[in-house]
């Protein structure tokens, strides 16, 4: 092996302005201390043991590549203390269809050296998943790309799977890293929900003879792609940073110190690839973290000031210094949310040792509850963040500082990326062919029976599951060529989980196209199934209020068709129906209970679509009959269909 010579300090900072002001601030900060100034890779191959080692600056980690090629030793060079203890490692690949560990978390992967440094260093490794008995997910290659520069103390990881097979596959993603910072038991994890900011603690009682955590270990709501281990004491802090366009689930196993997080689930079609980055930034001098991103980590803290608080700002910076950095910052009331008070600070430069800098606003003015909300802007840094504080458990201690329960936001709506042709187009065919999402009480919409009435069909079915992992179907198009190629779409009480953020984008776009849609309700329908938000509301005829939706109405509310449109007569009633806010403009209602629409209609685009607005269950009085057992049901939905 050939190794480049290493350039004078001059010289090297003159590769680059970025390169230039990177090493200047790295130097003054003296973040590292003594010791290598550069990276360094080397491959280990001996008895029983086939490693690949990396060092920069800040770390010096070891890739095991005979157990998963999980990173089994790291090395945080600003305290020297290793965050890996045995049987532990950072970056573990896992698929949440197979339950921990999986079969990747410990087979030999296959490696490939791409750089050894002075400047960066690059290794990729990889495994094709073998999948015993799933074929969803068998002849998946998951490949994982490391790097590190020697400017940063980011450890950058880029995540590919591929389809090799010439079948589709269903894949969802599960990333997993286990480690202790200097202590387990005083280990935090600080994660970004709608409800605030979650966090979770290991705690020990009786001497250490018994444990147990406080804080939810599952945020399902996350609503940004970060999440942070800190621990107070040393004030390091391992803080991962993902896209959250693809991010369905933060989690940590706090009792065994996991940072852990599940991606949305993948159907890929044969060739196709997926990509995401992640990285690691291990840092010092944070007690906490609020919000984190590649380029900004910030915390909002609280110390006492005679009989009251004054609140602390420590920013420090991600994978680069950034220079020129101001605050503008608002002290907002919960609930309502009128502002209190402003203010603006000018920062200077971050580093990536974080600086701590003393509020001006009057917390006083707060008597209640209160949000406090920072916008962040530096050269190349243009950040927006919140935190809520309940003011009855405000303190300067970071358990302590729950968020308030009148904080609710909505989670923004992620960006997907998929393989989407030019020309959105029915695919031709013959025949009736319909997909039939199948869920509670299918049977009792008669699907079946109602296709029976208009001739010669062809029924693709797909039920909704739910376990430890989530709600999902057992089936759904993996791509384009296969979702154009249906008809009609059925949603027999299904929720957006389990159609998952692609398959909301096929369908979105199969309706769009020219599909025809029919979403049936229920208790996993509407409000109840997390419409509002998903994109899935933008294709329906109605408008969608808060959950849940869906009522019970005991003596009945009799059906009713407009003949005009559908010339059946209805003598059946329905016992539970979702409560809608509105109807869109275009709107047509077809049948109505009572004096609620029942069966709405309408255009999207080039496609139709129809709501049936309640669930076939419920005990009908004496001298009635349930919609689901109406001899007219099936004619009527059987033409609903057509």
């Amino acid at each position: 092996m050939t190794t480049k010579p290493k350039a004078s300090l001059t010289s090297r900072l003159g590769i680059s302005t970025r390169r230039a002001s990177a090493r200047i601030a790295l130097l003054l900060s003296l973040f590292h201390g003594p010791g290598l100034a550069e990276v360094t890779v080397k491959q280990v191959k001996e008895a029983g043991k086939s490693e690949i080692d990396m060092e920069n600056p800040f770390v010096r980690l070891s890739v095991d590549l005979l157990h998963g090629a999980r990173v089994t030793g790291f090395v945080h060079k600003a305290t020297g203390h290793q965050w890996i203890d045995s049987g532990q490692g950072l970056f573990a690949d896992h698929v949440w269809q197979q339950s921990w560990p999986g079969e990747l978390y410990s087979v030999p992967y296959e490696a490939r050296v791409e750089k050894t440094g002075p400047e960066e260093g690059i290794v990729t490794v990889w495994r094709v998943i073998e999948g015993a008995g799933q074929t969803d997910i068998a002849g998946v290659r998951v490949e994982r790309t490391l790097r590190l520069s020697d400017d940063s103390p980011a450890v950058e990881v880029t995540i590919k799977l591929t389809n090799t097979t010439d079948g589709p596959r269903s894949v969802g993603y599960w990333s997993q890293h286990i480690l202790n910072l200097g202590g387990p038991s005083d280990n935090f994890y600080l994660r970004p929900s709608a409800r605030g900011l979650s966090v979770g603690e290991k705690v020990y009682r009786d001497g250490g003879r018994q444990q147990s955590w406080l804080g939810e270990e599952w945020v399902k709501d996350p609503v940004a792609g970060w999440s942070a281990a800190v621990n107070p004491m040393t004030g390091e802090a391992a803080v991962f940073v993902m896209d959250y366009n693809d991010l369905r689930w933060l989690y940590n196993c706090i009792s065994s110190w996991t940072v852990e997080w599940y991606y949305d689930l993948l159907r890929m079609t044969p060739g196709r690839e997926w990509t995401t980055n992640l990285m690691l930034l291990p840092l010092k001098g944070y007690k906490g973290v609020t919000y984190a991103s590649k380029e900004l980590i910030a915390d909002l803290s609280f110390q006492r000031k005679g009989a009251g608080f004054t609140m602390l700002y420590n920013l420090g910076a991600g994978v680069r210094p950034v220079a020129n950095v101001q605050l503008e910052t608002e002290l907002v009331s919960l609930p309502g949310r009128p502002t209190l008070a402003r203010e603006s600070k000018r920062v200077g430069a971050l580093t990536f040792s974080p600086q701590q800098i003393a509020s001006g606003l009057d917390l006083a003015r707060a008597r209640g509850d209160f949000l406090v909300r920072v916008h962040v802007s530096g050269d190349g840094l243009d950040h927006t963040f919140e935190r809520s504080f309940s003011r009855k458990a405000l303190s300067d201690h970071l358990i302590a500082e729950y968020p308030s329960a009148r904080y609710l936001i909505p989670r923004p709506v992620k960006k997907k990326s998929l393989p989407r042709p030019s020309v959105l187009k029915l695919s031709p065919h013959n025949g009736f062919t319909v997909l039939e999402l199948r869920g509670m009480f299918y049977p009792h919409w008669r699907i079946a029976q109602a296709l029976g009435r208009g001739g010669p069909h062809r029924v693709q079915p797909a039920h909704f599951v739910t376990n430890v992992y989530g709600d999902r179907l057992d089936y759904f198009p993996a791509g384009y060529d296969e979702m154009l190629g249906y008809d009609v779409v059925v949603l027999e009480d299904i929720p957006v989980e389990a159609i998952g953020e692609e398959g909301l984008a096929l369908l979105k776009d199969y309706v769009e196209a020219g599909g025809g849609l029919l979403v049936c309700g229920g208790w996993h329908s509407f409000a109840g199934g997390g419409y509002v938000g998903s994109g899935l509301e933008d294709v329906l005829p109605v408008t969608i209020g808060p959950s849940p939706d869906l009522h019970w109405h005991a003596q009945g509310l009799s059906l009713k068709a407009d003949q005009r449109f559908l010339p059946v007569t209805l003598s059946s009633f329905a016992y539970w129906c979702q409560e809608i806010k509105g109807r869109k403009a275009d709107s047509t209602v077809i049948v109505t209970a009572g004096d609620k629409p029942f069966l709405v209609t309408s255009t999207y685009r080039k496609g139709r679509v129809a709501c049936l607005l309640g669930a076939p269950c419920g005990s009908p009085q004496p001298g009635q009959t349930g919609f689901w057992e109406d001899d007219h049901w099936t004619e009527l939905l059987g033409q609903t269909l057509r």
